[in-house]
């Protein structure tokens, strides 16, 4: 007897039809077998490959973003240490004037002591037009003073090292650097250029010798050539200076020819030829002083006027015309 084939079953193992209770062809028991695929034939007998979704790498913006917020803030750091430098190192400039403006007197005591915008071991730059010129033989210097300061109350003068003569004209611009510094004269503090104080001080300047030392300017008149008008800048001395103590010695065209002050006063003049010096003694009468004015009349390039203070028969200022 055929034995019967079981249609509605498949062999799970093999895939062959059941006969029986047992796989003719395997041999597995009709229990361990899976429906018929007629039986379910939307079964899918073979599991489906895995699909994988495209793998997302990590984004990179985050550290990118990082990187140049860093780069951003070392430039704004540098930018601001090269700003903050550049502000310490920063030097005024200014004219003489300007410069002389900038002094207050901060005690109250008449005497202009301190700058408003400088402070000990500061720089300033002096940047002005030259007004007059002249060289101090005696002590090989130039002195030049300055166009912004021909009309004020208070002269400084520029002073060089040599004879800067023929480097230097009127009109002609000049610039200086001067280095503040603080000095102690007379119980007075005052803070004042480096380049400046060994020259010469405002009205301060303490001496321990007997003979007066003396600074004057002396410009030309710019209608008439040949005509200069003098006054002291700088005169200093512990003590008053008497018109009869003093004796000017002038030099032009290789002569020579002297007086004294009081009677350079009383109206007498020094005349050598067409050169002729006089002298307007102004308040306090009878004592030299910033405020007396001097005239020369015929003068030349390289005359030279001398100082001489009697009592101690020494050279008080030599200057020469330019």
């Amino acid at each position: 007897m055929e034995q019967q084939t079981n249609s509605s079953q498949t062999c799970k193992n093999c895939g062959r039809p059941i006969v029986g209770s047992f796989c003719e062809n395997c041999g597995q028991k009709a229990a361990q077998i899976s429906p018929s695929p007629t039986q379910y034939p939307q079964q899918v007998l073979h599991a489906p490959s895995k699909q994988y979704a495209p793998s997302k790498g990590k984004s990179k913006l985050p550290l990118v973003i990082a990187v140049i917020v860093v780069v951003v803030c070392l430039i704004v750091a540098i930018l601001f240490i090269l700003v903050l430098s550049k502000e310490d190192d920063e030097v005024l400039e200014m004219t003489m004037k300007e410069f002389l403006e900038d002094y207050e007197d901060t005690d109250s005591d008449g005497n202009i002591d301190k700058l408003k915008s400088f402070d000990s071991g500061d720089k300033v730059i002096i940047s002005d037009k030259v007004a007059g010129i002249m060289y101090e033989k005696s002590y090989d210097l130039t002195i030049i003073y300055c166009e912004s300061t021909e009309d004020y109350k208070i002269e400084l003068p520029i002073v060089l090292k040599g004879n800067q003569t023929d480097s230097y004209g009127i009109g002609d611009p000049i610039t200086v650097t001067w280095h503040i510094k603080e000095y102690k004269v007379q119980g007075i503090t005052i803070e004042y250029p480096e380049e400046l104080f060994q020259y010469a001080s405002i009205v301060m300047i303490s001496t321990t010798t007997t003979t007066p030392i003396m600074s004057m300017q002396w410009i030309e008149d710019e209608e008439v050539q040949g005509n200069y008008t003098g006054s002291i800048v700088v005169l200093t001395y512990s003590d008053t200076v008497y018109l009869d103590d003093i004796s000017v010695v002038v030099e032009h065209a290789e002569n020579s020819q002297s007086g004294t002050l009081d009677n350079l006063a009383a109206g007498g003049t020094i005349d050598i030829g067409s050169f002729t010096l006089s002298y307007i003694d102004l308040t306090p009468v009878g004592q030299l002083g910033a405020e007396d004015v001097f005239k020369v009349a015929g003068g030349e390039s390289g005359d030279s006027i001398s100082f001489i203070y009697l009592p101690t028969d020494s050279i008080m200022y030599t200057g020469y015309l330019t």
